[in-house]
Order: C-alpha cells, then sequence, then structure tokens
C-alpha cells in the first residue's frame, strides 16, 4: 500500500511541474469565394484563423506570384480589434499582416481574419501560399495571450490553387466597365 501510495504521489507531481501545456488545434486557411476568375478581373480570397485558445494576436505572411497576381486590397476582419497599418505591407510578392488583441484580456479568433483583392495579369494556373515554419518567429504564427508557446499554429496552412481564365468577349466587356467607373469614381 505504501508503494502505492508513492507511486501516486511522484505521478501527481510529475504531472504538475512536469507537463507542457496543451493546446487545441489552430488553424488558418485561405479561400475562393468565385469558381472562376478571369484575367484581369478582381477577385477576392478570405483568410479564416479557427482557435478555441486565447490568443494575444496573429502575424500573417502570404506569398504569390506577383508576375501573375496583382495585390489590391487588404480588408480586416472582425477576429481582432486592431490591425497593423494595412499600407506598405508587400515586398515583391509576400504580403504581411497583423492583427491583435485589445492586450487586456486577449482574443479567442475564430472567423474573419481578412478579405484580399487581387487582379489576375495571366491567364495560367498559380497558388497562394502561407508562409510558415514553427521554428521561424518571422513568419506565420498565432501567438497565446499567455506567452507559454510561441506559435499555437501546429501545421503548415494548405496552399491555395487559382486557375485564371483567359478573356472572353464578354469579361472585356465587364472588365472595361469596371475600368470606366473606377476612373470616374475616384475622381
Amino acid at each position: 500500500m505504501k508503494k502505492l501510495y508513492s507511486i501516486t504521489i511522484l505521478f501527481l507531481i510529475n504531472l504538475i511541474f512536469f507537463t507542457t501545456p496543451t493546446f487545441a488545434n489552430t488553424t488558418i486557411s485561405l479561400s475562393n469565394p468565385n469558381e472562376k476568375i478571369t484575367q484581369n478581373i478582381p477577385f477576392e480570397i478570405t483568410v479564416n484563423i479557427t482557435s478555441t485558445d486565447n490568443t494575444l494576436g496573429t502575424d500573417l505572411v502570404l506569398q504569390y506570384n506577383p508576375d501573375v497576381l496583382k495585390l489590391n486590397s487588404v480588408t480586416p476582419g472582425s477576429v481582432y480589434p486592431n490591425f497593423s497599418n494595412l499600407e506598405n505591407l508587400l515586398t515583391n510578392g509576400t504580403l504581411h499582416i497583423s492583427g491583435a488583441s485589445d492586450f487586456s484580456k486577449g482574443t479567442i479568433p475564430n472567423g474573419l481574419f481578412a478579405t484580399i483583392s487581387f487582379t489576375s495579369l495571366k491567364s495560367k494556373s498559380t497558388q497562394i501560399s502561407v508562409a510558415y515554419d514553427p521554428t521561424d518567429s518571422s513568419l506565420t504564427g498565432v501567438i497565446p495571450f499567455e506567452g507559454n508557446e510561441t506559435n499555437l499554429l501546429n501545421q503548415t496552412p494548405q496552399s491555395l490553387e487559382i486557375s485564371i481564365n483567359k478573356q472572353n468577349f464578354f469579361s472585356k466587356i465587364k472588365y472595361f466597365f469596371i475600368q470606366l467607373f473606377s476612373r470616374f469614381f475616384n475622381k
């Protein structure tokens, strides 16, 4: 009986002092609501975060081919109350976006992180990917509020494959009117 009591005490001490906290599965996903993407016509992708952990913020680094895609805009989602300055976040095919909690209680991110608008420049297939390496804190990461882990994201987010169609007659007319109205209303 004494031996069982000693083993139980050692087990409890080990459990309390030598275990690392475990976090729920935190994911980042890219999606394209449009099934058809046409050359020279703007389209949007959405970035979603799913987690049950309290976070301090999220840093997102997206990579894309600037010869095929032109970045138009980034619109913050509703997951975090604070976002990085969304101007000048682009470096030759790499986009950096940061969202942060209010720092007093953290945020449980579960929903839309950002909407990103691109225009396709060429009719070909390409991809948009999330730059992620669990050992590199300068890349994509979901930072826990408690600070006892460096990154809650524990798997590489799946890249978004995009197939761009050539413009047909109707898409050329649509593109013409989009350009015409954008010039008219931007004056």
